[in-house]
């Protein structure tokens, strides 16, 4: 049998003239419904506690909803942006390489007439030394750039594990946590039954 627990007792004035009022006109409401005044003011303030426990927790779970959308966001779109950045470095490099033999070439354009420009042979269309020297040069830097930022991303990733795990470790949040403390209550009356029936 369930113990029963002592009822609360709450008392409480009204001073001013409308309060008063709307008190009354709750009082006669709740005397055409065959409700008592008693009854009906523990219902509300119920239903102000639960609504503001609701608040809380509404609360807590909305910031706890950012700050998850934020993190899944940036993941997800920090490989999109590693693909981005590392195609414009390697445009930014081939384009200034091409800037430089445009440099190279109007300025021996002197040298060049029609018939070498008709006729190119493999010497005229191989690349520079020079160029493919900067080329490497910018390879590495765009390397190594390329790297912080997987390093970041990596962070970010490991972060929202971390983030993962939490939610995981909470058991009233965690679906499959609560699943599983049911299921072991459930087979703890199951035995208690058992037993009871031996």
């Amino acid at each position: 049998m369930a113990k029963k627990f002592e009822p609360l007792r709450v008392t409480f004035r009204l001073y001013e003239k409308d309060d008063i009022a709307r008190f009354e006109k709750f009082k006669r409401t709740n005397e055409i419904e065959n409700k008592s005044t008693s009854e009906a003011i523990g219902s509300v303030f119920r239903e102000y506690l639960y609504n503001k426990e609701k608040e809380i927790v509404f609360r807590d779970a909305l910031d706890d909803i950012y700050y998850a959308m934020r993190k899944v966001l940036y993941s997800s779109l920090a490989p999109f942006q590693s693909n981005l950045t590392r195609e414009i470095l390697k445009n930014r490099a081939e384009l200034m390489l091409i800037n430089k033999k445009l440099d190279v070439l109007l300025n021996s354009s002197a040298n060049l007439d029609k018939k070498i420009l008709a006729n190119l042979n493999t010497d005229l269309l191989n690349e520079a030394s020079y160029f493919e020297k900067m080329r490497s040069i910018l390879d590495i830097k765009h390397d190594e750039t390329m790297t912080k930022i997987n390093e970041k991303i990596k962070q970010v990733k490991d972060s929202e594990k971390q983030f993962e795990y939490y939610r995981m470790r909470n058991g009233e949040l965690d679906a499959r946590i609560i699943k599983e403390n049911i299921e072991g209550v459930e087979s703890l009356i199951k035995d208690k039954k058992e037993i009871k029936n031996e």
